[in-house]
């Protein structure tokens, strides 16, 4: 199938940098420390200031700052972050790596488990994407559900499943009314005679 999916720009786009803005200011420093201070509110700074890096476009500098922050304390969001700013240099592959280790600290973090998903979609393994992407429709506390819907409707699209893709994209329009990505997506369908049953 030929159908032109969204650019890394396109998706960005889809994720304002007001959303990452308001997730930085809402976000508490986790709880914990150990014998040589507090670890985890110093990885928390190292990864507020990464984040701004990755809003500024300094995908090179946020990726250090994460790397530096998961060495002082590993959390399930600084991997996710960090595979986050590796996907918008195309390090697919490595990103995944990230969404899994995310997984794997915090089995009920919604976040990892849509990026996973639309990760491998980028490394041409759909059918592989969409069980991630699925869980990540199911899963509670989950913010931007819409976005997971978005990304299983790709993972259909490119499994030749139009009419289940269509359905998901549907969906993410009924989360998110004006959620341009699934609008743009199923007006290419139309366009190109994609209808499926």
């Amino acid at each position: 199938m030929s159908l032109a999916l969204p650019t890394p720009a396109a998706r960005r786009a889809a994720l304002p940098a007001l959303l990452l803005a308001a997730a930085l200011a809402l976000a508490a420093p986790p709880a914990g420390a150990d014998e040589h201070g507090d670890a985890a509110a110093r990885a928390h700074e190292l990864w507020k200031e990464a984040a701004g890096l990755h809003i500024e476009g300094d995908y090179e500098a946020a990726i250090g700052l994460y790397r530096r922050a998961l060495e002082i304390h590993a959390t399930a969001r600084i991997h996710n972050y960090l595979g986050w700013s590796l996907s918008e240099l195309g390090r697919y592959a490595e990103a995944a790596k990230h969404s899994r280790a995310a997984i794997a600290l915090d089995p009920d973090y919604p976040n990892a488990y849509n990026d996973l998903g639309a990760y491998l979609i980028e490394q041409g393994k759909p059918v592989e994407a969409e069980p991630w992407l699925r869980e990540a429709t199911r899963m509670d506390g989950y913010c931007c559900t819409h976005f997971a819907y978005y990304q299983l409707g790709r993972s259909l699209l490119l499994q030749s499943r139009i009419g289940e893709a269509r359905g998901a994209l549907q969906t993410a329009l009924m989360i998110h009314p004006s959620y341009q990505p699934a609008i743009r997506l199923l007006a290419e369908m139309r366009e190109r005679g994609l209808q499926g049953s």
